[in-house]
């Protein structure tokens, strides 16, 4: 009996340090997109099989970053960190991408979403830090996107528009509106 004790006890401590060692790559992974100076505090969440989220890392300064990398039309490393206000925005989407069963389905629910007011908008100002590579080792310096959910080219004084060299509107006055940063 003390035998099949310490092997269930064995089995259970091996399988805690896997799962343990399965989520600090997961978070670590999470963290690529987080900003140097928010990297500590930033919490890693990710979604069960079932939808419902699972924190990895708690949150001490607001931000939450995720690997989307199994999301339909990303490429094979993606991953993502905003303000921890966004993540019913970032579960509509995800819903939206499972019930439509494909990126162009889901992008056609979110936007009847839009269009009948139920879509979620974001943070106001709040920062999207986005990296998106072949792998971890292709992956740059964050995208970095604002997003201004309702704004206008107008309503804030900036252009709309690709610029190379200024910041402009992307999907101005709808709950997607985000400013775009020029890239490198």
């Amino acid at each position: 009996m003390k035998r099949i004790a310490l092997l269930v006890l064995g089995v259970a401590a091996f399988s805690s340090g896997a799962y343990a060692q399965g989520n600090q790559a997961t978070i670590d992974r999470a963290l690529v997109a987080a900003p140097n100076r928010a990297k500590e505090g930033a919490g890693v969440v990710s979604w069960n099989s079932s939808g419902n989220r699972v924190v990895l890392k708690e949150s001490t300064n607001g931000m939450v970053c995720y690997d989307r990398s199994d999301n339909p039309g990303t490429r094979p490393f993606a991953v993502q960190c905003t303000d921890q206000g966004n993540l019913d925005r970032v579960e509509q989407t995800l819903k939206a991408y499972a019930d439509g069963g494909d990126r162009q389905s889901g992008q056609k629910l979110l936007d009847a979403m839009e269009e009948n007011g139920t879509r979620i908008a974001p943070v106001f100002g709040s920062l999207w830090h986005t990296v998106n590579a072949d792998d971890a080792a292709g992956a740059g310096a964050p995208h970095i996107t604002i997003a201004v959910p309702g704004a206008t080219a107008d309503s804030l004084g900036i252009p709309a528009g690709n610029s190379s060299t200024l910041m402009w509107i992307m999907d101005p006055g709808t709950t997607t509106a985000h400013l775009m940063l020029p890239g490198r």
